[in-house]
Formats: structure tokens, sequence, C-alpha cells
């Protein structure tokens, strides 16, 4: 019986996660360029202007932001009838969302250090000063947090994860 109630609250969790509104990691290279993004959200800011075709791949967030909501809710109306249901989206996409810097180390340090001489340390969370020259010398603040809609959304996806491992045992 409390397996059920467990696996119902994390449905609820998984709703609450895809209403919310923002962004779930930020980063800043130098304010040059910022992104702000989510599962469920994208916005890319080039020197201080929005990049107009984010405005298209937000609306199919958008959509997909709906087909969580309305399978969560399918699943959370099945659990409540008896059955074992799980959805681990949010599970396996907050987890890997620790992907993005390691992806944005990749891509500073061996795609653009492929034109421009950069090297680009590898952090997670935080901030790190970043130099390279390129006939001048520039150095740029880079910036990678989380917001705390990723930590809420993380903690939905463990507690997705061990409502999934109850059930099963």
């Amino acid at each position: 019986m409390t397996i059920r109630y467990f696996t119902i609250i994390s449905l609820l969790f998984n709703i609450i996660v895809a209403v919310l509104p923002g962004y779930w990691w930020y980063y800043s290279v130098g304010n040059i360029i910022i992104v702000k993004d989510s599962l469920f959200y994208l916005n890319i800011n080039l020197l201080g202007n929005n990049i107009e075709i984010i405005k298209v791949i937000n609306m199919l967030l958008f959509a997909f932001r709906v087909y969580v909501i309305v399978i969560s809710i399918s699943l959370l109306i099945s659990t409540i009838r008896g059955n074992k249901v799980s959805y681990l989206l949010i599970s396996w996409a907050s987890i890997f969302y620790i992907l993005d810097p390691i992806i944005m180390y990749f891509a500073f340090n061996y795609l653009v250090s492929y034109f421009i001489p950069f090297h680009y340390n590898f952090f997670i969370i935080g901030k790190e000063i970043a130099t390279f020259q390129y006939q001048y010398k520039i150095t740029m603040l880079i910036e990678s947090y989380p917001s705390i809609q990723y930590w809420f959304a993380l903690f939905v996806g463990i507690l997705n994860l061990v409502s999934k491992f109850i059930r099963n045992y």
C-alpha cells in the first residue's frame, strides 16, 4: 500500500517538474553568449540579443512538456487504480543533465580550439577564467551552474528511481 503512495507522490512531482518555468542550467562565456536551458526550455543570448530560432525550438519543447504532463497524469490514474507503473524520463534526464558541462568542455577544447588557440579548464559547477590568444590576448569569465529547479528535478529523479526499485523488490 505504501509503495503505491510513494509512486503517486513521485508521479505528482513529475508533473510539478514539467510545470515549473525557467531553466535548469546556466552557462555564460564572458557574457558574450549566455545559455539557459532545461529539458523543457532553451534561451540563448548572443551579444545581448536572443536568437530567434530558439522560439521555434521552445514551441517544440513546450509540446514535449505537455506530453510529459499528459503521460504522468495517465500513469497517475493507472497507479490509483492499482496498476504498477513507472515513468523514469525525469530520472534519467536530471541525472544525465550533468553531461551538459562535459559537452561544453569538449566543444570548447576540441571544436573551438581547432580554429582559435584556446584552453578551457574542466569544471562542472562554478566560475573559471579562460584565456586565449589570437592576435590579442583575451580573458573571459566562464560560468556554469545549476538552478534550484535543477536540484528539485534531480531530487524528483532520484525519488522516481527509488520508487521503481522499491516496487520491483
